[in-house]
């Protein structure tokens, strides 16, 4: 089925549709996975991210404008922040695809399985286990003024949305490396405020089945003060997927400076202890299944469903 506007239809914001070339639709499997890949690469002047690698290997199976099935392994791609880069502007103004456009033509599809692995995929040089699926997955392809063809993927339209629409993801990977990773990146922006950062480490320990404690410490050196910070507490996320934390606490080694942040270090506990409802902007999904496991290796498994 395809639904096209009359000559009256409207510029609209193109934001989050994947560019995927020029029009008709990809008609073969080969060229599906070849503009794919093409919508996947990573342009480090708007992304600020460097792809190391060949790209991710595509293997898609069309049967006429639905994709049938759809796999994408990134496994052993290394992704970098670009030293050079500066902070990208508004996505709109940048890519081609992402820029306002006028609808010409949509034709609804569906995604029947996607698969996407890594297994793994380095980060910064820290070796993360992706493994996401989606099932039933609703897709347009949309012809826009000037020969473009974008992707559009509706999965906000309860309407779009089957019994059989699912979403999974897991992610595993080790803590102290990836701690050591943020520490860096966030380093350059401490050093800009005079503060230098070292010595961080965290533990987390798994205390139920979605309960976790964490314990971090670093040596912080701001002016004058080289002070020991530690920081606790404990997350859990309860049956109805309402994220909460508790036994909240930040000490500094120096007396005179824990005294002199008491009152900010409480004004932070109150708010950092609001509960979170996970499924809040979820709609029209909810989430189905979630567990966490924590300690040398951190690891998420959740998946979601229509409401």
């Amino acid at each position: 089925m395809t639904n096209e506007p009359g000559p009256d239809a409207a510029a609209e914001d193109a934001r989050g549709l994947i560019p995927f070339g020029d029009s008709p639709r990809p008609t073969t499997n080969d060229e599906f996975g070849r503009r794919l890949v093409e919508a996947l690469s990573l342009d480090p002047a708007t992304s600020g991210w460097l792809l190391r690698g060949a790209g991710p290997e595509v293997s898609a199976e069309l049967q006429g404008a639905d994709v049938a099935s759809l796999v994408v392994d990134a496994t052993g791609l290394l992704f970098e922040q670009d030293p050079g880069a500066s902070a990208p502007g508004p996505v709109s103004d940048q890519s081609p695809a992402n820029r306002p456009g006028v609808r010409l033509r949509t034709e609804p599809a569906t995604l029947s399985r996607a698969e996407l692995r890594a297994r793994p995929v380095l980060v910064q040089g820290v070796p993360v286990t992706i493994e996401a699926e989606g099932r039933d997955i609703p897709i347009d392809w949309v012809d826009l003024a000037g020969g473009r063809l974008v992707v559009d993927l509706p999965v906000d339209q309860p309407a779009r949305l089957g019994t059989g629409s699912a979403l999974r993801l897991r992610v595993r990977t080790e803590v102290a490396p990836a701690v050591r990773a943020m520490a860096d990146a966030a380093r350059p922006g401490l050093a800009a405020e005079g503060i230098r950062l070292d010595r961080e480490h965290l533990s987390l320990r798994q205390l139920g089945p979605r309960r976790i404690r964490f314990d971090g410490r670093a040596r912080v050196r701001w002016k004058i003060f080289r002070q020991r910070v530690k920081i606790s507490g404990v997350l859990a996320v309860d049956e109805r997927h309402v994220l909460g934390l508790s036994h909240f606490r930040v000490r500094v080694s120096n007396p005179l400076l824990n005294l002199a942040f008491r009152g900010f270090v409480r004004e932070l506990a109150t708010e950092l202890q609001q509960s979170v409802d996970l499924n809040e902007g979820l709609a029209p999904w909810t989430i189905r299944h979630l567990r966490v496991r924590a300690g040398r290796r951190a690891e998420l498994d959740l998946e979601l469903r229509p409401r």
